[in-house]
This record gives C-alpha cells, structure tokens and sequence, in this order.
C-alpha cells in the first residue's frame, strides 16, 4: 500500500488518484509518496513462503517432508520482527538519496489506517475538540489519530484519540497551538507499518512506483526468509534466498532511478529501415 502526500494542497492520495489528478497537468512542485508495509501482512507471506518451501523439501534418505524444519511458525514472529528491523533498515539506505528533505523518512512499527471522518474543527476546550464525528458511537473512535491537514505551522500533527462522544473528542495531549478553524482528518489505527518515504517532484514518472513498491515488498520478505535460513545453517537454501534478495533489491534500484529519467525510443524501434532477406 502506498500514499501520495501533496506538500502544495497537503492532501493524501492513493497512487491511483494520484495519477488521475495529474492526466492533464500537473499541478504542484513536490510530492511525498509514502510506502507502506504492514508487519502483520509480511509476516503471513513469509510463513506461506516457507510452507510451501517446506511441504515440498524432503530428507535425503527417508524422504520424509521437511515442513517442521523449513517453515516459520508464530513462536518466531520475534525472530521475524528483528530481521525485518534489520532488513528494512538496509533497504531505506538504498533509496535515501530521495528522502534527503523529509523529517523521518524511516519509520518502523508505525499504526496507519485509512482516513475515516474529515472536517473542521469549531471549538477547543483544553483536550476536547468540537468535530464532526458523523453516526460514530460513543468511544468507537479511542485509540485512533485525529492529523491536522490544513497548511501551516500545525500541518500533519497529529494526536491520539483517548475518547468521543456527541461531536466532541478528547485528545491525549494539546497541539502546539489553537487548531480553531482548521481541516482535520481522523485516521483508523488499524495495522502496525513500516513506513519509507520518498521525496518527489512532478516529471517523476509515478507509475514506476508500482514496480518499486513491488520490487521493496519482495526484498523485505526475502531478507527474513534469508536471515532465517542462516540461522538455521540451510545453506543452500540461503544462497537461493539470497540471490533473490539481492535481484529484487537492483530491480527496486533500478526502477527507482527510471522515474527520473527520460527514455527514447532505440534505434531498432525508430529505424525507417526494411529488414531484408540475405
């Protein structure tokens, strides 16, 4: 999953509005895209990895199945958790040339979720703000994040929700300033993230980013896979994870770095000229 912040109307897109808001002209000077991992996602596609290593990993001699020895299981979500610190670390160094203007570009173990209510907020009392918390019960929202999406000294700051209840919620702690008057949106907290954001501008070619996003998915799953074998001493299959790894990570570079530039046609597919027979 990724977003697309707007640094011009401070407004969060999905790439697929994105894109459409850009089909005639761009508007704007600078975007930060934000791409976003669940831990809880990545977690399941490596234990389904592994099975599938395993169930199909037989021992030599009794050609009994190696499923109990090759697959990751949920007593080592913390041997997980470690490697993919680790692993996504490693990963943001190579893309960090385009976060150089961003305040934490890198964030690991972070609670993310679509927005769910957005509006103004009218009154301040202390803790409590006067929204617009629509058909929302009593308390539903506890836990979730009310962001600051107006421009300004308080753009993106955001604060926890400790409770709601007829247009009013409370806050765990004030925001630097009034907020009276401005733009809100209150976000679900929904999963626990590994957040890369990168720092663009508008002549990058955003549909690149879907190779990218696939291509740093795939490094993080196999950095564990990889990690977890050589603990394990599986050498070989180490080396194959590790092969991977290292392919998927030149093929996040690389596509990355196309975004940015301008490609021409070759001369094979430009030529005016017939190919004949000999």
């Amino acid at each position: 999953m990724n977003y697309i912040y707007n640094a011009n109307n401070f407004l969060y897109y999905n790439l697929a509005q994105y894109l459409a808001s850009i089909a005639g002209t761009p508007t704007g000077t600078r975007y930060q895209v934000m791409l976003m991992y669940s831990i809880a996602d990545l977690w399941d596609k490596v234990k389904q990895r592994t099975s599938r290593r395993g169930r199909l990993a037989k021992d030599s001699k009794t050609g009994v199945s190696l499923l109990d020895s090759y697959a990751m299981t949920d007593d080592e979500l913390d041997m997980f958790i470690t490697s993919l610190r680790k692993g996504s670390a490693e990963l943001f160094h190579n893309m960090s040339g385009f976060a150089k203007l961003i305040d934490d570009p890198y964030r690991f173990n972070v609670k993310f979720g679509d927005p769910l209510i957005s509006g103004v907020i009218t009154l301040v009392n202390g803790l409590i703000l006067s929204v617009n918390t629509g058909t929302f019960a009593n308390d539903v929202l506890i836990g979730y994040k009310i962001v600051i999406t107006s421009p300004g000294v308080l753009a993106n700051q955001e604060r926890t929700i400790t409770d709601n209840a007829s247009g009013l919620v409370t806050i765990n702690s004030v925001f630097d300033s009034d907020p009276t008057g401005l733009t809100y949106a209150i976000m679900a907290q929904t999963k626990d993230y590994v957040i890369m954001s990168l720092w663009l501008d508008t002549n990058y070619d955003m549909n690149m980013l879907q190779g990218v996003d696939a291509s740093l998915e795939d490094a993080l799953i196999t950095y564990c896979i990889k990690e977890w074998y050589l603990i394990n001493r599986f050498m070989d299959d180490w080396q194959i994870e590790d092969k991977m790894y290292n392919d998927a990570v030149s093929n996040m570079r690389m596509q990355l770095f196309q975004g940015i530039k301008t490609y021409k046609a070759t001369q094979f597919f430009n030529s005016d000229d017939t190919i004949e027979d000999e």
